[in-house]
């Protein structure tokens, strides 16, 4: 969900900036929170619809079964209809927690160049949790409590969980939790820096 959004994030503010279109937008009859809940909007549908694009990869790939093509869910994928909207329920909140601090970012940044560079940064924050979740199963510490509070790790094991037919409530729930409990963090900064005149125009 992550590095779909980046892709766009850093053009969201600014880009804006660097083009000084951004007063341009900021003088509309819209204000700045409409503005903010757009982008944040655009932002989190990017962020969801790479998310499940990836997923079904996932998902086509262990049923197609290719020759030299090893199989990335070891023992097929069980994921039923349930298993789907489980999948949905877990990544839509991380993919709004997402877009919120790719938003955050790309408002913080002066220019392009600058919001690539942190994006960058953070990325790596984004990715330690979702690698070390392919090594739980060897530490023994995939039932931990700890593990369904992390954030972006409980997702990881939540869909690992789905796409392999094994469905634990206590995990959805918490993982949903602490997603959803970020993503309206994650909003409202967003909302506080896009009201903020000497962010909005730092160039």
């Amino acid at each position: 969900a992550f590095y779909g959004g980046m892709s766009v994030a850093s053009d969201m503010v600014a880009g804006e900036k660097e083009r000084q279109t951004l007063e341009t937008l900021l003088v509309s009859p819209a204000t700045r929170r409409e503005i903010a809940l757009a982008k944040f909007s655009a932002l989190a549908l990017v962020c969801l619809a790479g998310s499940v694009a990836t997923l079904l990869a996932v998902g086509l790939l262990s049923v197609a079964r290719l020759p030299g093509v090893p199989d990335p869910i070891p023992g097929g994928a069980g994921l039923t209809l349930l298993g789907a909207l489980v999948v949905l329920v877990v990544v839509a909140p991380l993919a709004m927690f997402f877009a919120s601090v790719l938003l955050a970012i790309s408002a913080l940044a002066r220019n392009v160049r600058e919001a690539q560079t942190h994006l960058t940064l953070v990325s790596f924050v984004v990715l330690a949790p979702a690698i070390y979740s392919q090594f739980l199963g060897l530490t023994g510490t995939e039932g931990s409590a700890w593990v369904r509070w992390t954030p972006i790790l409980n997702a990881a094991v939540c869909v690992r969980q789905a796409l392999l037919g094994r469905l634990e409530a206590d995990d959805l729930a918490a993982t949903f939790s602490v997603s959803l409990a970020l993503a309206a963090a994650g909003l409202w900064l967003s909302f506080r820096l896009m009201g903020r005149e000497a962010i909005l125009r730092r160039t």
